[in-house]
């Protein structure tokens, strides 16, 4: 194996345990980007901008998951192991983790939150929080499965509790902070 080979081959190990977060010793499980969690416990918390969440939820064994994704789907097609971080991958990866625990997702109710432009984007195509709720919604739809609930685009991040003992989900947007204006330098040619 050559050193490429080697540190591609730890990165992958490493990757494969990295997407799955675990709860903190109060049972709150705090998810970034990238990250998902499926089981029991007593919150989730995770803080959105233009990334999207997808929650899961059983009502009758009253456990639940939720995953955060950053990218519609991976830029680069071949054979990868799974990656929360790609709202394809994540959806999929969210309804094998509930199934790995016997919760069948076909039963479960699923929303959809976050999607936020805080760019100002000028366009649809270049707004990725837009391809972000379309690529959430596309995979519940050919997962044959629907949104109950969804609070997604606008301007502003958001932070979403999920309380999993109930299923209720609690959204805050939260105020934007707008950026400072810089004075930008033209930088000299290249020779």
């Amino acid at each position: 194996m050559t050193g490429d080979e080697t540190t591609l081959a730890a990165l992958e190990k490493l990757a494969r345990g990295a997407n799955f977060a675990k709860p903190s010793r109060g049972g709150t499980v705090y998810l970034r980007p990238g990250e998902l969690f499926v089981g029991q416990a007593n919150r989730i918390f995770t803080l959105l901008g233009a990334c999207v969440a997808i929650t899961l939820w059983h009502p009758g064994r009253r456990t639940g998951g939720m995953c955060h994704f950053m990218l519609p789907a991976r830029p680069v097609l071949g054979h990868h192991n799974p990656d929360a971080r790609y709202g394809d991958e994540a959806f999929q990866m969210l309804c094998d983790a509930a199934s790995g625990q016997g919760v069948p997702p076909q039963e479960c109710e699923f929303r959809v939150f976050g999607g936020a432009d805080l760019v100002g984007s000028q366009s649809m195509l270049d707004n990725l929080g837009t391809r972000n709720v379309a690529c959430a919604l596309h995979q519940i739809a050919i997962h044959r499965h629907r949104a109950v609930a969804m609070d997604v685009g606008g301007d502003r991040p958001r932070v979403v509790e999920f309380d999993l003992a109930e299923g209720i989900v609690r959204v805050r947007r939260e105020i934007q902070v707008p950026l400072p204006e810089m004075d930008v330098m033209p930088s000299a040619p290249m020779r």
